[in-house]
């Protein structure tokens, strides 16, 4: 929002939004537009009045516009004791009180003026400007339809109005506002930014869009625009053009400390963690006082491995900000990963007694729980009953709700309703998908199955002369999730020259760059172009980012269950890698993935997709062990809790590794675990979880059926 101050009877803007952002941030402010702070706009003066101004009004008005507001306001206010009722001089006050945050001295100065002048359209406007800056939301709202009743034609005032009723929830007022300032003004591009936020709000993404696009093409020098389109693509998860969306925006406006905040949430969303966390420290250094920020941060150094770090960041955000809930429950949930539970618990109720109904610090109490963690009270559980019940409760609320009580029902033994509570958060999950077209295509999928046993077939293998690192250090954990993937990694890093990598993302990024690398053919078929050179300097970066993330160990696992997926282009990267491909019943997977929230996947919220996916999981496996020669071990989850020293003196044989007592008490060592057994891999091997599906048969006939008929698409 521009101060303008004239002079001589022109307007002359010296500052862009300083008075709305003092108190309400640049987000909020973009809502009101340029130049909706009508202070100061040129008093129609009469002559005798101008002659007046000529000397004392005038300096102050240049002082003000120098940016010397101590000597405006003295100046401007030995000539109001002179002239108190001068409506163009208590407005250029109003200005100055402004720039400095003062909006309640600003307001006494306007409310001054209108007694003087009550049907100038325009002060009762700049009133409503100011009540606004100032959070005083029903007042701004009455001087804007005054405004609007002695100038129905005023576009900018519909906008405010619009914004302002927004804020109060008024979601149909605020549409109707917009929709008549841009019938008055078309031009208005960041009404049309707002009516397409408020669009989204409403769940009407189409027409959000092309209002966005409109804007946009309107004004493609604005950066908030550009900012605002970036947050358009990133709710629709295209996380590519978010991410140029937002750097166009810093581009425009290099010091925007909002588009570098939502920059790193776009490029942690894609999986670059490194850029991500560059671009929060960004936000940081532009606005210490972003808190969401540092959440942010947090969260890409949590995502990337550094939890100790994250630690340090959200307790640094909790010497700013005690009562900050989500850094409570942030903090908790880091604290989990680093074992450290009672830590943990304190914070994530700390997070609860701020704000009685933070939903994510249930669920993280129910992660907990399900391991036998943590009880809940019957007040808690209470509470979370009393959430579910209610109708404004937003869906992923809802979603998160239903995983944790179904955890607490399933501990219970209630078996039947807490199906009907995951089945609830499940559905919840697919529809927020396709809301957001990333919805699994199970035809797509099974092509992209095709292909990699088309492309990687017996004569490829065989003929193909491309080798990469002489290396035997990597281990690719593999296989569905919630396989005992997670157990198997934790056994073999407590091994003291064994360490593990975590989850990485490297396999699949390294096959999106040989698409670019081999003229934009897509993986798996432009394997079949790439050279060995090329091989081999993806292999170097992998095996280098292994020893970044680890330090130097003869051994260090990448437990990413997804490379499975990959096992084609690791025999040609690592040749003599070695694969530990982890098997479970498969009831009892698909029953898991279901009572599971996962962050990324597209496929686990049906049961039939699960069976899909698993079926052509299975097939994939069957062709690698049919065509490749990597050295594999089939490790079954069942033999493992069955006989733990047994299938522990084979994992540790077909590393390579000499047999370590460490191993067996796996559950002791302190290292961080990310995954969703983070809990459950820090206590010793239990029975319970093998066969848990039969106590839910009923419910998983689709499953059943999927997995059965693995070629139907």
């Amino acid at each position: 929002m521009c101060c303008g101050f004239g002079i001589g009877g022109k307007p002359a803007a010296i500052s862009t939004r300083t008075c709305n952002v003092a108190r309400r941030g640049l987000a909020d402010a973009a809502e009101i537009g340029e130049n909706s702070f009508r202070f100061l706009l040129p008093y129609r003066a009469t002559r005798r009045d101008w002659s007046l101004m000529e000397d004392a009004l005038r300096e102050s008005r240049q002082q003000a516009a120098a940016g010397r507001f101590a000597e405006a306001e003295a100046t401007c206010r030995r000539f109001l004791q002179q002239h108190p009722q001068h409506v163009e001089a208590l407005s250029l006050l109003a200005g100055i009180y402004c720039q400095w945050g003062e909006f309640d001295k600003g307001i006494d100065c306007l409310q001054k003026a209108l007694r003087f002048r009550p049907e100038d359209a325009a002060l009762n406007a700049t009133l409503g400007d100011v009540y606004s800056a100032a959070d005083h939301v029903e007042q701004a709202i009455e001087c804007y339809r005054r405004t609007i009743e002695l100038n129905p034609l005023d576009a900018q005032t519909h906008n405010n109005l619009g914004a302002a009723l927004k804020r109060k929830g008024d979601l149909h007022g605020a549409r109707v506002n917009f929709e008549a300032a841009l019938k008055l003004q078309p031009e208005l591009a960041l009404t049309r930014k707002n009516l397409a936020d408020l669009l989204l709000t409403m769940g009407q993404h189409d027409q959000a869009v092309a209002l966005y696009e409109q804007a946009v093409s309107m004004a493609p020098d604005n950066a908030e625009l550009r900012n605002g389109l970036g947050q358009v693509r990133f709710g629709q998860g295209n996380f590519e053009e978010a991410i140029a969306q937002y750097r166009e925006a810093l581009r425009l406006a290099p010091q925007y400390a909002a588009a570098e905040e939502n920059l790193a949430s776009a490029l942690r969303a894609a999986g670059q963690l490194e850029a991500s966390i560059a671009h929060s420290r960004n936000a940081i250094r532009l606005q210490p006082e972003r808190l969401s920020a540092r959440l942010g941060l947090a969260t890409a150094l949590r995502d990337l491995g550094q939890v100790e770090e994250a630690v340090a960041v959200l307790q640094a955000l909790l010497s700013l900000a005690p009562r900050h809930a989500d850094a409570r429950n942030n903090l908790g949930l880091a604290l989990t990963d680093l074992g450290r539970f009672d830590e943990a618990i304190a914070h994530i109720e700390e997070a609860l007694r701020l704000n009685p109904s933070h939903v994510s610090a249930y669920h993280n109490l129910g992660d907990l729980a399900r391991q036998g963690k943590y009880r809940f009270s019957a007040d808690q559980l209470e509470r979370i009953r009393a959430l579910l019940a209610s109708p404004t409760l937003p869906l992923a609320d809802r979603c998160l709700l239903n995983f944790t009580l179904g955890g607490v029902l399933n501990n219970q033994g209630q078996f039947d309703e807490a199906f009907g509570c995951y089945q609830q958060a499940n559905d919840i999950m697919q529809h927020l998908r396709e809301k957001t077209a990333r919805s699994f295509d199970r035809a797509e999928h099974q092509q992209l199955v095709d292909a990699t046993i088309a492309t990687f077939d017996q004569k490829f293998v065989e003929d193909v002369s491309l080798r990469g690192l002489e290396t035997d250090v990597p281990i690719f954990v593999v296989g569905m999730p919630r396989s005992g993937s997670t157990l198997v990694d934790r056994i073999i890093s407590s091994h003291p020259d064994a360490a593990s990598a975590g989850e990485l993302r490297d396999i699949p990024q390294l096959a999106s760059q040989l698409s670019k690398m081999t003229g934009n053919v897509d993986y798996p078929a432009g394997v079949v172009a790439v050279n060995e050179r090329t091989v081999r300097d993806l292999a170097q970066s992998y095996l280098e980012r292994l020893h970044e993330r680890t330090g130097a160990v003869q051994r260090i696992i990448d437990k990413a269950p997804v490379n499975f997926m990959y096992l084609g282009l690791i025999s040609l990267l690592f040749p003599h890698a070695r694969i530990i491909h982890c098997q479970r019943e498969a009831m009892d997977i698909g029953l898991s993935c279901y009572f599971t929230k996962f962050t990324s996947l597209s496929w686990a919220w049906r049961l039939e997709d699960i069976g899909f996916y698993y079926a052509q999981y299975e097939r994939l496996m069957a062709h690698w062990r049919a065509v490749l020669p990597l050295q594999m071990l089939e490790s079954s989850y069942e033999a493992l809790i069955a006989d733990p020293a047994t299938v522990t003196r084979e994992l540790l044989d077909f590393c390579g590794l000499p047999w370590n007592d460490r191993c067996l008490e796996f559950y002791k060592a302190d290292s961080t675990v990310q995954t969703a057994s983070r809990v459950q891999v820090r206590q010793p091997i239990y029975r319970t979880s093998v066969g848990h599906w039969k106590n839910y048969e009923s419910h998983l006939v689709p499953l059943r059926r999927a997995i059965e008929q693995p070629h139907e698409a």
